[in-house]
């Protein structure tokens, strides 16, 4: 896919595992610097491809590129790993989104039970599936973190109840080499006779956490490659896109430029980031790019359901009755159901996972390029803007020969003299 094409995709992908974070609180803010120091570091090596400066052939420049990156990724993950652990170890609401709809915790202290801190004590009541009363339950939390910044991070419940006299749960959490966060629960259950049902359960209850966790990062990677990598427009929606990269230019750069000179701020010095950031802020494609998505997700929530069975009744002989067998009345019912073979559904789901991240990235792509439009814009404005002043200079130069010329004229005095 050529040079480019890869440094596109590194950015991109950069960027969305910058994203995998939480919704709340400084990871929040972190996120979005992040992202925001990654993706202009990015926009200037694709700039550079394109300029020709690593496409010459040689492969060193390239290896380089694709090296710098890919560190930038790895170091970023690894702030946005310990903020979502920061997160992780103080928010209690976290608790309540992940176990619903099989446990629902009641705490007996609002107060106390808002944010888990280390060495804590939080007594709740459960609800299994929020109307089931399941006794109260200790939460005892502990954190244990090797010395300095290494990993792994762990969080400690140490809970107990009356039915339960053991619960000690261990969450552990690493960077992931590739990309994103390792998170793994590990629980150790005493309850006497009880204690295979009690795992039983819980084998169910922290699969069913997994796949929350999973949704959960996923939607709001989904939302902040919207909100955050496409800066949220939040301005005028303009219905009609035909999906042409020249259509999409020669729409966007008037109302750049447009957004540019309308500003309250006009008149002011303004500078290359300042003119990007108004411009990506006028810019009407994100809700079309919004709606995309919207659509993709949509198409994979369908892909993820079985196939639908079907019911036919049909009639024959219908009018008077007769004597005869071969007249009378009938009604044939069919009912079928399609049994597919076994990744069938998986497939779909992958294959629309993809489609959405390929959409993605295609955004990101358009951005990149708009990006580019705004700087060759302010470039020629810049140098507009240096004619202006050499046209005034020599305006008033001439304005000074004509003025002296005429006073000259009007004393009878020889031009020589």
């Amino acid at each position: 896919m050529g040079v480019i094409g890869f440094l596109a995709l590194a950015a991109n992908f950069t960027s969305v595992l910058l994203l995998m974070s939480y919704k709340d609180g400084d990871a929040n803010v972190r996120s979005v610097w992040l992202c925001s120091r990654n993706d202009a570091i990015g926009n200037i090596a694709v700039m550079a491809a394109a300029l020709g400066v690593f496409g010459t052939g040689t492969a060193w420049p390239d290896l380089i590129v694709a090296a710098l990156l890919a560190l930038l990724g790895i170091s970023g993950g690894i702030q946005i790993v310990q903020q979502a652990w920061l997160e992780l170890r103080r928010t209690a609401r976290l608790l309540q989104h992940i176990a619903w709809p099989l446990v629902h915790f009641i705490p007996l202290d609002d107060a106390a039970f808002d944010r888990f801190q280390p060495g804590g004590r939080y007594k709740v009541k459960l609800r299994l599936c929020g109307m089931i009363p399941f006794g109260t339950q200790w939460i005892v939390t502990s954190l244990h973190e090797a010395e300095g910044s290494e990993w792994p991070k762990r969080l400690r419940d140490n809970g107990h109840s009356a039915l339960i006299p053991k619960w000690d749960h261990w969450i552990t959490v690493t960077p992931d080499p590739n990309g994103g966060t390792r998170y793994s629960d590990e629980v150790e259950v005493s309850a006497g006779a009880l204690t295979p049902l009690i795992w039983a359960f819980a084998q169910i209850f922290y699969r069913h956490r997994q796949r929350r966790w999973r949704k959960l990062a996923e939607s709001l990677a989904s939302r902040r490659v919207i909100a955050a990598e496409m800066a949220a427009y939040h301005s005028a929606v303009q219905e009609g896109d035909d999906g042409t990269r020249a259509a999409s230019k020669a729409m966007l750069l008037p109302v750049a430029l447009a957004a540019l000179v309308a500003s309250p701020a006009f008149g002011q010095d303004l500078t290359l980031e300042e003119a990007i950031r108004r411009a990506l802020t006028a810019a009407p494609q994100n809700a079309s790019v919004a709606a995309q998505v919207d659509a993709l997700k949509a198409n994979r929530a369908a892909a993820d359901l079985p196939p639908r069975p079907s019911l036919e009744i049909a009639t024959e002989n219908f009018g008077p009755p007769s004597d005869s067998l071969y007249d009378q009345f009938q009604i044939t019912g069919t009912y079928s159901q399609q049994i597919e073979r076994g990744g069938k559904r998986q497939a779909r789901v992958t294959l629309a996972d993809r489609q959405i991240d390929v959409a993605m990235a295609q955004a990101v792509v358009r951005r990149l390029e708009f990006i580019s439009d705004v700087q060759l814009a302010y470039v020629e404005v810049q140098a507009a803007e240096a004619a202006i002043g050499v046209a005034r200079e020599r305006l008033a130069i001439a304005q000074g020969v004509a003025t002296e010329v005429d006073r000259r004229v009007a004393s009878a005095r020889d031009p020589i003299f």
